[in-house]
């Protein structure tokens, strides 16, 4: 078993003109309760993913969100301890289920402690979180005691030989999961601005798996249409997570 304890339940939360509900909120103490471990959680019934280019377009910015309103609210809550965010997570609502070639008709697999087990790891990954893990080592442990079993329930960092994160790997550190959460706050601000201004211009994106417009109420309001000569489609940022990363750092220096 983990350090994190699910805390909160649908906490809701009011910061201006923006409000919402964080489905699950889990913390992890250090003995001294100066150090607060945060892990927010999402609950999906449908197929969204966790897509940091998304983020990076300002399109997906859910979990950074709250886990800033959390973060917020538990300084306040405990001013002397310092708050460290460990991963944004969505989580499927759906119910796993095992193949046949997982389940032997033998008497034998269902007394057998090994094949149990591996069935059971089988349905934990079918449901494994889809996010963002702080991949720090003092706060990976946090997750499950034993190494062998954090793969079951985050996605786990891998790491190449020099010790850094591999291509790919849904993780980063400290230092830039908070880069993200105040890069996201800028995005916000930055749509405010443009709301406010009255700007509504017909940009829409143009994905290359889906035509985000073909399913959109307002198409005969908003009179846009790709085959027009001057149409604005914008594109999906196609930077890597380490690309997006230290762009997003390199933003907060300059």
């Amino acid at each position: 078993a983990g350090s994190f304890e699910p805390t909160l339940f649908e906490k809701e939360f009011l910061d201006g003109s923006l409000r919402g509900k964080i489905d699950r909120i889990d913390l992890a103490f250090s003995e001294d309760k100066k150090t607060i471990w945060v892990k927010v959680i999402d609950y999906k019934s449908g197929s969204t993913g966790f897509d940091l280019p998304l983020i990076y377009d300002g399109r997906q910015m859910q979990l950074p969100i709250y886990l800033n309103q959390t973060i917020s609210q538990l300084k306040e809550q405990y001013p002397d301890s310092t708050i460290v965010p460990a991963g944004v997570y969505y989580t499927h609502l759906r119910q796993p289920v095992l193949t046949e070639s997982d389940v032997s008709a033998s008497d034998a697999f269902f007394d057998d402690p090994a094949a149990v087990r591996e069935r059971s790891e089988k349905l934990l990954m079918a449901v494994r979180p889809d996010g963002l893990t702080n991949a720090s080592p003092e706060i990976l442990p946090l997750f499950a005691d034993d190494p062998e079993k954090r793969g079951l329930f985050i996605p786990l960092p891998v790491f190449n030989k020099d010790g850094s994160l591999k291509k790919g790997s849904f993780a980063v550190y400290t230092d830039q999961l908070e880069a993200l959460c105040r890069f996201t706050d800028r995005k916000l601000e930055e749509f405010s601005g443009r709301i406010a201004d009255g700007e509504i211009g017909m940009m829409p994106y143009d994905d290359t798996q889906r035509y985000v417009c073909e399913y959109c109420a307002y198409h005969d309001v908003c009179g846009y249409e790709k085959r027009l000569p001057g149409s604005g489609a914008r594109r999906k940022c196609t930077l890597s997570r380490q690309e997006i990363i230290d762009q997003i750092m390199r933003e907060e220096q300059s």
